[in-house]
């Protein structure tokens, strides 16, 4: 529907006319795989294309979602096939598309990508332009994070996406030891962004900012980006705030690569408009922001000894009832 691969095929059908509308329905609507199923209409002489949105149009039951009357009423009603008293209602899943807008479009028949963001931004710049430097994780196997991971204290972290959590970086991160050479121009720098390039089940593009620990070098995964902001010109943490926002995550969404599951790539991510706000406002939203992921990394420790404090209750409590084995009588 939207790769390069495939341009070529969706050119020859938008060129000739050939596609009425394009519907794109609910994920997981069969047993076999929860990847959206798109359905394209085809009929003659069209210049123009429907894009249907209905990805949410559904039940969601235990195993799959189901389409009800109600719901393919609703496309039936886009198409122009089933009567609506609440014509103005449809334009939230039905949007019309020219189809010199579709050829210019490397011909995509994403429909999303032809929906209006639900807010836009005023005096945007592309992210890219606050940008030094930009460069993908480290590629490891299993077997070869394995054999550089040790439980001893070392100056080298190892942080996987699932490090990233409510924002911030966790606590307790993979050691590494023997490092090679070739892994050190990819090491996380102070207050560079590090942005999770997959969006797996909707779940968003995760978001932090490097704050190392003194003495202690950070290897990232291939399954991020890290960014290194020019700082004279943008605040990481405004520029985390941007991106946490649901304008930018949905852009992000929208412009990444896949279908069940969203790849972003640098490309993807340099094109994001982000306002260019002086650098002072700048950074106080970033203080705001900054204060706000220190509470959570402080409530998470907190969280971290409570339970560690509440498994050991009984234990430390009632000691003199608990006898090791072997030591009964």
């Amino acid at each position: 529907m939207f790769d390069n691969r495939n341009e070529a095929y969706r050119r020859y059908f938008i060129q000739h006319g050939l596609i009425e509308a394009v519907i794109e329905l609910p994920s997981n609507l069969m047993m076999s795989t929860n990847i959206s199923t798109y359905l394209v209409v085809f009929s003659h002489g069209n210049d123009v294309v429907k894009m249907i949105r209905a990805d949410e149009l559904c039940y969601v039951s235990r195993r799959k979602k189901v389409l009800g009357k109600q719901h393919i009423d609703i496309i039936a009603a886009c198409l122009g096939v089933e009567a609506t008293a609440d014509t103005k209602g449809l334009d939230r899943y039905c949007a019309t598309v020219s189809r010199d807008v579709l050829l210019k479009n490397e011909c995509s028949l994403a429909v999303k990508q032809y929906f209006a963001d639900p807010v836009a931004i005023k005096d945007g710049i592309p992210f890219g332009n606050f940008v030094t430097d930009a460069r993908r994780g480290v590629l490891l196997t299993r077997d070869e994070l394995d054999r550089i991971s040790t439980k001893s204290e070392t100056d080298w972290l190892y942080l996987s996406v699932k490090d990233i959590s409510e924002g911030v970086i966790g606590g307790d991160l993979m050691y590494l030891g023997n490092i090679p050479e070739q892994m050190i121009s990819s090491c996380v720098k102070q207050n560079d962004l590090i942005i999770s390039r997959v969006n797996a089940s909707g779940a968003g593009f995760k978001v932090a900012v490097a704050e190392i620990p003194e003495g202690k070098r950070l290897v990232p995964c291939e399954n991020v980006l890290i960014v290194s902001v020019n700082e004279d010109e943008a605040d990481p943490y405004y520029l985390k705030a941007c991106l946490d926002n649901e304008y930018a995550q949905r852009y992000l969404d929208k412009h990444s690569s896949g279908s069940a599951i969203r790849i972003l790539s640098y490309r993807d991510l340099e094109s994001l408009p982000v306002p260019n706000l002086p650098i002072e406002r700048q950074r106080e939203i970033g203080r705001v922001c900054r204060e706000n992921a220190l509470k959570i990394v402080s409530l998470r420790d907190q969280l971290a000894a409570a339970k560690a404090s509440l498994a050991s209750v009984f234990e430390n409590a009632a000691a003199d009832v608990l006898v090791k084995k072997g030591q009964e009588g």
